[in-house]
């Protein structure tokens, strides 16, 4: 008589499966049906909540991207305002980042987006991550380099703003009451000869000097006509004072050079001609004081056809003339463009809203002399 092993029921022919009667076998199988069911309807909870986990992880890190991206400018085209931006993105990153780091599945939200170029390396928008041994990642680097441009945007941001100040408060010199006739005007004469900066070169020899700028209808000296002109005069590598003006065109504005000294009509329509101004300018730069332009040729060029004499001691070589495009050259080799614009962003860290204007033009070259100078040769006599 067979017995079952689970209720004790005894019988014969009782016997069915695993010594169990036919009602507890069915039973243990039911049971074992619900639990496999629960079992199933767990795992499937499991994986909703991760899934769920995972969706909000990479909503984050998506949101991470954006303000990471957001914090990137190019400094060869932005303005003060993409900057003050790009601050602000950059903190709303690495605030986020701080927060994101125990948000769950972030990691792997993280590496979900990230290719492997070869053992323990992911790259992704952030660039080349490595991964530590553990399979966990460090984020301190990516969080570092947001903080670094934004400190240096913010020191572009305090510079640019220094430079717009020092334009409105430059002091302005008093055109002088006795100047010298121009010469004859003429376009033919040498090309101007411009002196280099080395180590050798004194401080006291070049730490004083004038900046000249002009700004012109065209870029012809046969057809264009100068329509501003400016000079300022830096002591000790600093600008102390500035001569500027306007000037009338005898054949009046003309559109595409408008459109990028924004010179208008209402500026020059009473300023005086060239003849009037120009014998005060050459007055106004002392004798033997360099004289300091970026691609100064152009201006040398405009102003020695209107009969500077000024102009005219490049040839009998009274002072010496710089020209902090070439200089630029030798200092930047690497540098992708020399226009004084590009090179006032990159290497002097000033964004101006009156680029092409001749007085902003003049003072940032007369900065940007200064810094090569600074760089190039030693601050000595000796």
């Amino acid at each position: 008589m067979a017995k079952c092993s689970q209720c004790g029921k005894k019988g014969f022919f009782l016997f069915y499966q695993d010594g169990l009667c036919r009602e507890c076998f069915e039973k243990k199988q039911k049971e074992e049906a619900r639990a496999l069911e629960q079992k199933k309807a767990e795992q499937q909870r499991e994986e909703e909540e991760h899934k769920q986990k995972l969706q909000y992880a990479l909503q984050i890190y998506s949101k991470l991207i954006m303000h990471y991206q957001k914090s990137k400018v190019s400094l060869a085209t932005c303005t003060i305002d993409d900057l003050s931006a790009a601050v602000t993105e950059g903190a709303r990153f690495c605030d986020l980042l701080a927060k994101s780091v125990s948000i769950p599945l972030f990691i792997d939200a993280f590496m979900q987006d990230s290719s492997n170029h070869e053992t323990f390396i992911l790259n992704n928008v952030f660039g080349y991550i490595k991964v530590r041994e553990d399979r966990t990642i460090c984020l301190d680097g990516i969080r570092d380099g947001v903080e670094k441009d934004c400190k240096k945007y913010r020191e572009i941001i305090h510079k640019s703003a220094e430079f717009e100040h020092l334009i409105a408060t430059l002091p302005t010199a008093d055109f002088p009451a006795e100047t010298s006739p121009l010469f004859p005007p003429s376009t033919n004469f040498p090309q101007m000869e411009d002196s280099n900066i080395t180590k050798r070169t004194k401080y006291s020899s070049v730490n004083s000097y004038y900046v000249l700028d002009t700004e012109t209808t065209g870029l012809s000296i046969t057809t264009a006509e100068v329509i501003q002109i400016s000079a300022i005069r830096f002591m000790n590598f600093q600008p102390v004072e500035a001569l500027t003006s306007y000037v009338h065109p005898k054949h009046g504005l003309n559109a595409d050079a408008q459109k990028i000294n924004q010179i208008t009509e209402e500026n020059v329509k009473d300023a005086p001609e060239i003849d009037q101004i120009l014998p005060a300018f050459d007055a106004y730069l002392a004798p033997g004081v360099p004289i300091v332009g970026h691609n100064l040729g152009f201006d040398y060029n405009f102003l020695r056809a209107n009969g500077s004499r000024v102009m005219r001691e490049n040839l009998t070589k009274e002072r010496k003339f710089f020209d902090t495009l070439e200089l630029s050259k030798r200092e930047y080799k690497d540098s992708p463009k020399y226009s004084l614009d590009y090179l006032c962003r990159t290497e002097l860290g000033i964004i101006r809203s009156t680029a092409h204007n001749s007085l902003s033009d003049a003072l940032a070259t007369g900065l940007l002399f200064a810094a090569i100078c600074q760089s190039r040769m030693e601050a000595s006599d000796s």
